[in-house]
């Protein structure tokens, strides 16, 4: 793995995403001392009623859809891949139940026995299933229910290292068992009569007679007793039902059940061991030396939150305080240095996967990572990237001109310029002020291009304000290094430049940002007629019309400014020094 360079390569040569079939990647983890998946086995929601229904999907379930849909209640359906007909066969069906509210869990590929199969069948049973649900409703399931309730410590390991919990029942209608209409309804009714605080019931999808039948009649029973209904995530006290969403899938031929799709393998012996001695073992390739790696977009740096372990969140903070990563050009893996631990991207390639650390496992995909012509860190294979998003770092998919997505591998911390331009800029009452021009829309001299702060920082807004005397707090805000033809428009004295955004389109907000030679939404083009054009684009600096202040602006009588298609003769477009 080539990884980045501590110099920044030009934006101008952004990649474009290269396409990827989603596929998961669970950790292979050693069976020894690994957790088990928790198993739940009755609700805790009180006076909740989950009804559940397994087997599907089948040619029933749009009509115990429209039943639950008609009474206002959300069940749950535990499907299987390949039992009763192929999933892929009822793909409609199962986005219309899904957008009303109904959720889904996994069931297994083919319905079997897990006790009676390894650890690989086992992942491929489920892997099957969780790759259906991922493409046909963009879900990855939380909850998965063992065929015939049957389960063993290796059938929990697997279904915990695939992120999920089982799912047993309290009580059965029995309609799987042969039970008739008349013994399901009795047995519903026995219950009910013994007032249990709440029922996590198991039904099938499969049979007629219980869609038709048994349904209406345990609806209006439980509704008459008082009972509320919910999903199985809300029932077992409002969990979530899935461990991340992302947008539905685009069928095509893959989408069959010509064979049984293969899940990630298990833990062997190689890999325990390689576990224990891969800190020190001769057959892992070395790492170059430790990195800081910044964020482009905050300045800040990549740390762990909390003590080094499977699973500790990453976030960025101010680089100073930040950890050092190893980055090995070699097995593609950036390892938190002085551990075993590696920045894992999770187990699918979606977007907003938070980022975590975890045992690093050499030719793991969610651990693969490979630097982009243009500064991007992204699945090797794949077209996630990391990203720098509002809650923290978290995979996205990889996007031209989005500089969330760009990341500088440093041997030192960088010297904090905001601390440094906002020293200047407070206090440059006291001295002089920085070298730079101002500049006026239209010609008219009272007004300046201003920062709305006498506190620069990363995403502040610009705007047309009152210009000021020389001797005010405020006019090193309206001081700007700028030059005929292309190159940056500097903030004066400091090391915030005019942004465009990273994706300059008509209206966008004009703000200033850390300074990054040739970045295209930083490379501007001040033209003989007096315009700031962004350089080889049409879009040009404007002042929007009747606009007020920015939010916590210090001036009055303030107007915005954005990028607008470039157009002769506006006035609004034009700025002199």
């Amino acid at each position: 793995m080539h990884f980045l360079a501590s110099t920044l390569l030009c934006a101008a040569s952004l990649a474009a995403a290269i396409p990827i079939t989603p596929r998961l990647n669970a950790r292979k983890l050693p069976l020894t001392g690994r957790a088990e998946a928790t198993v739940y086995s009755n609700c805790v929601q009180p006076n909740m009623v989950a009804l559940t229904f397994d087997d599907g999907p089948w040619i029933y379930e749009a009509d115990i859809v429209g039943k639950l849909n008609a009474a206002g209640i959300h069940g749950t359906f535990f499907v299987n891949g390949m039992n009763y007909d192929c999933i892929y066969n009822y793909i409609d069906q199962i986005r219309s139940a899904h957008e009303a509210g109904h959720m889904y869990g996994d069931h297994t590929w083919d319905h079997t026995d897990l006790t009676t199969l390894n650890y690989q069948s086992i992942s491929n049973e489920l892997y099957g299933v969780e790759l259906a649900l991922q493409r046909i409703i963009g879900v990855q399931p939380a909850f998965m229910r063992p065929p015939y309730g049957s389960y063993n410590d290796l059938a929990l390991q697997v279904i915990a290292d695939h992120g999920m919990s089982a799912v047993m029942w309290d009580f059965d209608d029995g309609d799987s068992t042969g039970s008739s209409v008349s013994e399901s309804e009795a047995d519903y009714a026995n219950t009910v009569a013994s007032h249990p605080s709440n029922l996590l019931a198991l039904n099938h999808e499969t049979y007629e007679t219980s869609a038709d039948d048994v349904l209406p009649y345990a609806i209006n029973l439980l509704k008459n007793a008082g009972y509320t209904f919910g999903t199985v995530a809300e029932c077992l006290g409002g969990l979530q039902p899935y461990q991340w969403t992302t947008s539905y899938g685009n069928q095509d031929s893959s989408w069959n059940c010509n064979s049984m799709p293969v899940g990630p393998s298990g833990p062997t012996t190689t890999t325990h061991t390689s576990t224990s001695t891969s800190s020190t073992t001769t057959s892992t390739p070395t790492p170059g030396p430790p990195r800081y790696i910044q964020s482009y977009r905050n300045g800040q740096c990549l740390a762990i939150s909390g003590s080094a372990g499977d699973g500790t969140p990453v976030v960025t903070v101010p680089c100073a305080s930040a950890n050092k990563w190893d980055i090995s050009p070699g097995d593609g893996l950036v390892r938190l240095d002085g551990t075993n631990y590696c920045l894992d991207a999770g187990v699918g390639p979606h977007n907003n996967v938070p980022m975590k650390i975890w045992t690093c496992y050499p030719g793991l995909t969610q651990q693969q990572w490979t630097e982009t012509s243009d500064n991007r860190i992204a699945i090797t294979g794949g077209d996630q990237c990391l990203d720098e998003g509002p809650t923290g770092p978290q995979t996205y998919q990889c996007t031209a001109y989005n500089t969330n997505q760009i990341w500088y591998a440093l041997a030192t911390p960088p010297t904090s310029s905001t601390t440094t331009s906002t020293s200047t800029s407070s206090s440059s009452s006291a001295g002089p002020a920085p070298t730079g021009n101002v500049l006026h829309p239209n010609g008219d001299t009272t007004r300046c291009l201003t920062v709305a702060s006498n506190n620069p920082y990363n995403g502040q807004v610009v705007q047309i304000s009152d210009c000021f005397a020389s001797s005010s707090p405020y006019y090193p805000m309206q001081l700007w290094s700028i030059a005929r033809g292309s190159g940056s428009v500097r903030l004066a004295g400091t090391n915030y430049c005019l942004d465009a955004g990273t994706s300059p389109a008509n209206g966008i907000g004009m703000k200033v940002w850390q300074c990054y030679d040739g970045l295209m939404q930083q490379t501007w083009y001040y033209t003989d007629d007096n315009r700031i054009a962004i350089t080889g684009g049409t879009m040009c600096l404007d002042v929007t019309k009747e606009s007020g202040p920015a939010p916590g602006s210090p001036y009055g009588s303030d107007q915005a400014v954005q990028t607008w298609q470039c157009t002769a003769s506006d006035n609004q477009q034009v700025f002199t020094e």
